[in-house]
């Protein structure tokens, strides 16, 4: 399971579901809670979406999805600093028992690589042990066999498994730079085998800067500031989906924006080939990974600089994917690593 600052990926081998970070606690009011079924998950492009999901644990009720403001609840953008909290878990508990867990479940999470010795010993005792739910009225108990690992290693499992069948060992065995190129943040790490170098590299830079500046060029015009918000989530969310949307009467299509991405990430680029250049420096390394949600914005950008040892995962669930065959093949990587 994915994450992210832009959503929740999550993985079976089967089923993709995502969900946006958003939580809100649920009323009291009985005649807010009677406005109909409130479990909702669409399925478009075979992959499933957390519209809105009801859950209760530790004695509150959360409601989880996008459509925490536009059923008139105050929301919460939960992915602030760090993701080794409760609010992580309940996100994490909610995308579970949407896939249909309701006994036992195995899941690997990513952390950041900044402070992941201490968050990562806080988000394995968040997720240990037995989790009482309620879910569409009914009680049941989950128990989480969590793996905590550093965000980047779900992207190094999907390259060094290219087919997603089994892992290959002399990839396994080549120094590998990973660059994961998130919502807020672009985190360089080099792993040889399962070990990260100690010398990980988080940037302030991320996809949303992006699409930030975008936004504001085609909607609203220079001097203005679009907000990070649930509402600004959603709108997101349903133009990487449904590839346009209806902004005060402004017809917004992804090919509109396509220019205005394209030219922002320009912008950035090179400072964030500098950050990149000296991390890197004095590392032996042999390949380089680059994947995450804001990826595509710096294909072509990535492979002027790296040349042809870049393997680029535009696919918005490999780093998910990642995890579920680490989860599947860790007696082979604990053997050949």
């Amino acid at each position: 399971m994915d994450v992210g600052r832009s959503g929740v990926k999550a993985e079976t081998g089967t089923v993709r579901l995502l969900a946006l970070p958003v939580l809100a606690r649920l009323p009291e009011d009985p005649e807010w809670r009677e406005r109909g079924r409130l479990d909702r998950v669409v399925r478009t492009n075979g992959i499933a979406y957390l519209e809105s999901w009801c859950l209760g644990y530790n004695a509150e009720d959360w409601l989880v999805g996008e459509h925490v403001e536009t059923l008139g609840l105050p929301g919460q953008y939960v992915m602030t600093v760090t993701k080794a909290d409760p609010s992580t878990r309940l996100l994490i508990l909610a995308a579970l028992s949407a896939l249909g867990a309701n006994d036992r479940a195995e899941v690997c999470v990513g952390l950041p690589l900044h402070q992941f010795e201490r968050e990562g010993q806080a988000m394995r005792s968040l997720l240990h042990g037995e989790h009482k739910l309620r879910v569409a009225g009914q009680q049941h108990a989950l128990t989480l066999l969590g793996v905590v690992v550093p965000e980047g290693l779900g992207l190094w499992v999907r390259a060094v498994t290219p087919q997603g069948e089994l892992p290959d060992g002399a990839l396994v065995r080549q120094p590998t730079v990973v660059l994961d190129f998130g919502h807020r943040t672009i985190q360089v790490g080099v792993f040889s085998g399962l070990r990260l170098y100690p010398r990980p590299y988080v940037s302030a830079h991320g996809a949303y800067e992006i699409w930030e500046a975008a936004l504001v060029e085609a909607l609203e015009g220079p001097g203005q500031t679009v907000y990070e918000s649930p509402q600004r989530a959603a709108m997101l969310a349903r133009l990487l989906r449904e590839e346009q949307i209806l902004v005060r009467g402004q017809q917004v299509t992804l090919d509109l924006l396509r220019p205005q991405l394209r030219a922002q990430a320009e912008r950035i680029w090179p400072r964030v080939r500098e950050e990149i250049r000296r991390t890197l420096e004095q590392i032996p390394y042999e390949r380089v990974v680059a994947g995450g949600g804001g990826v595509h914005l710096f294909g072509e950008l990535l492979r002027e600089f790296f040349g042809e040892g870049l393997v680029v995962l535009e696919d918005r669930f490999a780093q998910a994917e990642g995890y579920r065959l680490f989860l599947e093949h860790r007696s082979f990587f604990r053997s050949v690593a």
